[in-house]
Formats: C-alpha cells, sequence, structure tokens
C-alpha cells in the first residue's frame, strides 16, 4: 500500500518534470519501482525509452531484481538500468564513438596507464614523479575535466607563480637517476620539485587526453564529456522517459548531460534529497534540485513519511537539519512505526572516558536481552583512521571476547590470506644487493619473520619450530647489524654519536649515510642447509626455484607469466585444492585472493606480463588502499557514516561529537597548503 505523496509520485502525468524530495527511510526505491511500472503497464510507454540512472551497479542489479518479479526480462533487457558511466559508456559504444574504457572503481587502470605512460606525459628529469604520487595527478585530471580547466591559462599560472631554480635542474640533471632522496633533505628543490611536478601535471593534461583518443578510451570523466559532446550535437535519442536517483549527487557534467536529455524527454523524474549530499568534494556541491526547480518550473513531491526510523530519532534529525533546510524544500518528515524511545548523550572527558562507556553500554545491552546479537550494533565515526576511542574500544572488545567488525576501511591488507601471498611474493623478489631501501612495510612485518607468525597466521605450510628459530635470528641480526653500523657510519661522517635505538630511524638519516650503512653490511640470504626439517626445506627449495625463473636472462616467452607466479603461490598455500575450493568456509579468503587475482590482471594488461618484481612494488603501494570482503556476521559493527549510509540497525552509537570536529571544518578550504594528508594538492 502506498501513501497519498508516494502515489502521487508513481501516477504523475503532468508536462513539467517531476522532482521528488525523498527522506530517509521514505520507501524511495519502491517508489521508482511502482513508476516504472506504472510507465510500462498503465502509459504502455516502449520499454527502450526508458532510461533509469542510479548511483551504483548495486543499485541498479537491485532494481532490475525487483522489478522482475512484475515486468518479464525481456522488457526489462530493453530498458537502460544503470549507473551514469555505464550509459555514457554504451551510449557512446551504440554510436561508434568509443570503446575501451581506462577505468575502474579503484582507479587501477587509470593508475597503471600513468606509470606506464610517465615519460610520454613529460614526467622524468627535474619534473619527475614516483609511483606512489600518481593519485595526486589522476585527482587532478578528473577536476580538469569536470570543470572544463583553461589549461594554457593554467599552466601559465604556475610558471608566474611557482617557479622552479635553474639550480635544481642543474642539480637534478647532473644525476643518472632522479636523486629523490637528495632533493628531499635540501628544502629549496625540495620545492622546486614540487613546483616542477605541478607545472607538469598542468601541461600533461591535454597530453593525457589525446592519450586516451589513440587508444580510443575514456576514463570515468572524459567519459561524461564524450557523451555530453555527442548529445549537444545530437539532442534526439530513443530515451524519452528518464528517472534519475540520488539525484543531490549529480556534479556540473552530469547535470548538463540531464538537461539535454530532459529537452526531449516525455517524462522526467528526479529523485533524491539534498540533506543526504555526501559528494561535495567531488564538484557536487550545488544544489542542482534548486536550480532545476526554478529554471524548468518543475513539480515537487515530498516523501515525508519516514518508514524506518523510531519518532525520537526522527524529531533530533529534524531539530538539527530543518533550519537549514532550504526554503522551496517541502520536506516534513513525519514516522510511522508509533515508537517513541529515549535518546541518549554520553559526555566524556576524554578518549578512554568514551570509549569505557561505549564498552559498558553495548555489553550491558546483550547481557540484559535488549539485542539478540552484537550485530544488531553500529558505533558510527567520522573516521575510522583517525578516531583515538578506536584501539582502546577493540582491546576492552578483546578483553571480553565481543566480536566486532570494522568496515569502512582500507582492510584487504589486514586479512591473513593476503599477508600470506605478500609474504611469498616478497621473498622471491626481494633484492639481495647492497642497496638501502627497505619499505614502511619491510620494516613493520614484511621480512623472514612473517614466515613465522608473529604478526599473522600464515597459510601456507606451519614451519617447524627450528626453522622459525633460524629465520628469527636470521632477520634479528640483520636488523641488529644496522642499527650498530648506522651509530659507526653516523660518527664517521659527522663526528657525533648516534641516538638512535629503532630501526625506523635509521632511514630517515640523510642518502650518503644510508648508503656508506648499507656497503658494509649483508642482507639475510636463507641457506637451505641450515633448515633441517625436510618439508621446510622443500618449501623453501620450491620458492627458490620460482625466484630463478622470474630472475632468468634470456627470452622473455622462457619466464612464466607473473599469473602464473602466483598461482604456484597459491598452490603452496593449499587454495587450489578441490577441497578449499568446493567448501563454503573459504568463501571470503577466496574473494579476497581473487582481488589480487584482479590487481595482477591488470598489471598484465597493461604494464608487463611477468615482471613479478614491479607487480610486488605496485602491490605494495596501492594495497592499503583496498578494503577485503569479510564474512564477520555476529558483531559490533564500527563504520564511518558515509559507510552506514541506507542500512539500518536497531542500535546506534554515533561517536566523538565535537565542535569543528564532528561535523569536521574542512581542512585547508582555500587551498593555500602544498599537500593535504600526505597528497599533492596543487
Amino acid at each position: 500500500m502506498l501513501n497519498e505523496n508516494q502515489q502521487k509520485v508513481v501516477e504523475y502525468k503532468g508536462d513539467k518534470p517531476l522532482l521528488v524530495e525523498a527522506g530517509p527511510g521514505s520507501g524511495k526505491t519502491r517508489v521508482i519501482i511502482e513508476r516504472v511500472k506504472f510507465l510500462i503497464n498503465e502509459l504502455k510507454v516502449n520499454p527502450s525509452s526508458l532510461l533509469v540512472i542510479t548511483f551504483t551497479r548495486k543499485a541498479a542489479n537491485e532494481l532490475k531484481e525487483r522489478l522482475s518479479g512484475d515486468i518479464p526480462k525481456d522488457i526489462i533487457n530493453q530498458m537502460q538500468i544503470s549507473t551514469i558511466h555505464s550509459f555514457c559508456l554504451d551510449f557512446l559504444k551504440n554510436n561508434g564513438i568509443v570503446t575501451n574504457l581506462f577505468d575502474d572503481d579503484s582507479g587501477e587502470k587509470k593508475r597503471l596507464i600513468i606509470q606506464k605512460y610517465k615519460s610520454v606525459l613529460g614526467f622524468k628529469n627535474e619534473f619527475y614523479l614516483a609511483d606512489y604520487q600518481i593519485p595526486s595527478v589522476i585527482n587532478k585530471f578528473d577536476e580538469y575535466t569536470t570543470f572544463k580547466v583553461d589549461s594554457d591559462a593554467l599552466i601559465n599560472y604556475i610558471k608566474e607563480t611557482r617557479p622552479v631554480s635553474k639550480e635544481y635542474v642543474d642539480f637534478v640533471n647532473s644525476f643518472k637517476f632522479f636523486p629523490l632522496r637528495k632533493v628531499k633533505e635540501n628544502k629549496d628543490f625540495k620545492q622546486s620539485w614540487y613546483n616542477a611536478r605541478y607545472l607538469q601535471t598542468a601541461r600533461a593534461y591535454p597530453i593525457y587526453l589525446k592519450l586516451l583518443d589513440k587508444y580510443n578510451a575514456v576514463d570515468y570523466n572524459t567519459i561524461q564529456i564524450k557523451a555530453l559532446n555527442f548529445l549537444k550535437e545530437n539532442p534526439s535519442t530513443q530515451y524519452k522517459n528518464i528517472l534519475v536517483d540520488e539525484f543531490q549527487d549529480t556534479d556540473p557534467v552530469q547535470a548538463e548531460l540531464f538537461e539535454i536529455l530532459l529537452q526531449n524527454a516525455e517524462s522526467f523524474t528526479a529523485v533524491g534529497d539534498v540533506d543526504q549530499s555526501i559528494y561535495s568534494f567531488r564538484g557536487s556541491f550545488r544544489d542542482y534540485f534548486e536550480e532545476f526547480y526554478n529554471k524548468y518550473n518543475c513539480k515537487l513531491i515530498s516523501l515525508d513519511y519516514n518508514y524506518r526510523s523510531t519518532d525520537n530519532i526522527i524529531k533530533a534529525s529534524e531539530m538539527f537539519i530543518k533550519p537549514q533546510r532550504k526554503e522551496y524544500s517541502k520536506k516534513h518528515l513525519v514516522g510511522m512505526r508509533n515508537e517513541d524511545n529515549e535518546s541518549y548523550i554520553l559526555e566524556n572527558a576524554d578518549y578512554n572516558e568514551e570509549a569505557d562507556k561505549i564498552f559498558n553500554l553495548v555489553k550491558d545491552l546483550k547481557d540484559s536481552g535488549k539485542i539478540k546479537q552484537y550485530s544488531d550494533v553500529a558505533i558510527l565515526y567520522r573516521s575510522i583512521v583517525s578516531n583515538k576511542n578506536i584501539p582502546i574500544l577493540i582491546e576492552e572488545f578483546k578483553k571480553n571476547n565481543i566480536p566486532y567488525h570494522i568496515s569502512g576501511t582500507d582492510d584487504l591488507i589486514e586479512s591473513d590470506e593476503v599477508k600470506s601471498v605478500l609474504t611469498l611474493i616478497y621473498y622471491i623478489t626481494r633484492k639481495l644487493d647492497n642497496s638501502y631501501g627497505m619499505s614502511r612495510l619491510e620494516r613493520d612485518w614484511l621480512n623472514l619473520k612473517a614466515f613465522c607468525g608473529y604478526d599473522f597466521n600464515p597459510k601456507f605450510r606451519d614451519l617447524s619450530g627450528q626453522t622459525k628459530e633460524y629465520l628469527t635470528k636470521l632477520q634479528d641480526d640483520y636488523e641488529e647489524s644496522i642499527l650498530e653500523t648506522e651509530k659507526e657510519v653516523y660518527l664517521e661522517l659527522t663526528g657525533k654519536k648516534s641516538r638512535i635505538k629503532k630501526l625506523s630511524g635509521v632511514f630517515n638519516r640523510t642518502e650518503d649515510v644510508l648508503i656508506e650503512i648499507f656497503k658494509r653490511i649483508s642482507k639475510p640470504a636463507v641457506d637451505l642447509d641450515l633448515i633441517k626439517n625436510k618439508e621446510d626445506r622443500a618449501f623453501f627449495t620450491k620458492l627458490e626455484s620460482l625466484r630463478e625463473d622470474i630472475f632468468r636472462d634470456g627470452d622473455d616467452e622462457e619466464k612464466p607469466t607473473i599469473l602464473d607466479v602466483y598461482y604456484e603461490l597459491l598452490d603452496l598455500c593449499g587454495y587450489l585444492d578441490e577441497s578449499v575450493i568446493n567448501e563454503d568456509d573459504y568463501d571470503f579468503e577466496l574473494e579476497n585472493l581473487a582481488r589480487i587475482s584482479g590487481i595482477i590482471f591488470n598489471y598484465e594488461s597493461i604494464i608487463s606480463k611477468d615482471d613479478v618484481k614491479g607487480l610486488f612494488l605496485f602491490l605494495t603501494n596501492i594495497i592499503e588502499d583496498y578494503g577485503s570482503f569479510n564474512d564477520a556476521v555476529d558483531g559490533v559493527q564500527l563504520m564511518t557514516i558515509h559507510k552506514a549510509k541506507g542500512l539500518e540497525f536497531p542500535v546506534t552509537i554515533v561517536s566523538s561529537l565535537g565542535e569543528n570536529k564532528f561535523p569536521m571544518l574542512p581542512k585547508d578550504p582555500e587551498r593555500k597548503k602544498d599537500t593535504v594528508n600526505m597528497r599533492d594538492t596543487f
């Protein structure tokens, strides 16, 4: 049974475009489904004239699934139900304009493309770009596309305001390879390098666009521009009945696309809620509801009934949001559950007290039977990474055997199966020369001791105690020799005594000191003759054999592909056994490992089929940005507000509310800083 306003939306036949304000829990998805059914069954519109734009592929698939209960699949297949990017790609392909998409949801393909063509894009010599800095360039390219940058004017502006010193240019070009550490050690050189990268990013953008054209390709942003440009020349399309979901998160290019489609539409319905706009960081900061409402004299209907939340939740949120709501809005949320439970504010002196109160609250809810399972509780944060009460809270959960799951973090790297595979790839690709490079992951855990189960539960064979002892001593002795040698070298080169006591501190020394340290020590090489356990020795012999294969000189055809090597390593971990593949208990581990397979496939397709070392470096650069699949069911859910959108929980705790912190004031809104959160701002 639909309520009055829902029914009005479903059966709207007016000439004006229809804007639907759909507050949280107002049955928005059901209304969209019923409107599609009404257009097909009652108004008899041609299914191929229907364009339904959703914000995610998941939403598109859910919409198709729910429609299939009442509409035959062959009719649904004639409709275009997709994200805006999928629509643009299909539209361009159908018009013979483009065939390849150099992008994905993680930005991985685009990152690899820029990595491959860095020289073509001009990122060389004084304009050198490290691989870890590529995401900043991608962000700028996306911004330049969305906001139609005037490249020539931008380049001139950077030249005038961001000088690159001749001393820096001469210094860099006196080396065969870019002297990264030496540049970082000189304040003026470091600034000139930043300015040079900034300038080259602006110069590289037109080159990047030509590169895409060369491969008849697009990325998520240029695909919209190409579709828009084509529509400007050819505004008449088959799409006469258009529905757009999450309209509040429309960006400037999408808004222009929708306006052109609107001109030839028989019906146009946009559904959304400005109160829920979460994508202002990518250009969706204008109120397109208001602009469309005024420009096209739209019909506005508000879905006011919240079927999800209790009255106290609705009252509290309305008290906060209503004073900020635009005058044109007709929304006035009311509850439908006839429940008025209490809301509570827990004031805390510090993060320790806050964590303690949250823990006691959760424990009491379960002990008293007020919740059936721990997964009934969601604890929401502005940021999972930076919140100081989370480690304290987790420690209490662990002590009391309370299950929990952290959602919305980039936690693929934390899964045992992924750490296991990374450990094996590290072993077969590690350098045994006297180079001084050592990544943070290697210093933290990705070294010989990773085979011993100190940091995670290895999924390869459980080594004997004797082998673990041997590997641990080998790594410990190596790290101790680095610390001892640093003291000798530092005293010799500076005449001062070193006070460094931790391995990480050594790598803050100048390049000259590091080079001298690693000239004097040898990296730890595993001696197979010293591994007494036969099975352990066979295991490491297999790894050494793989190592020889991937570094073999000669014809590339003789080398195994990266995927070949990866499957060999999965076999060593037992993941290729039929008993594992066919067992449901391993589904989530296999999903995570399949994620790595996908990364390898992209790397092979774009960079190299046999450069296992290169793949390892790429993996360790990106892996901490990836989320994992997780089968946690009965556990307290810790997540960001962003991740919680659209989810429902019997008990919700919003943590760490504080003035100017949550909600947080924008960092550097005028872009005065060169870097924010360790990323170039340009």
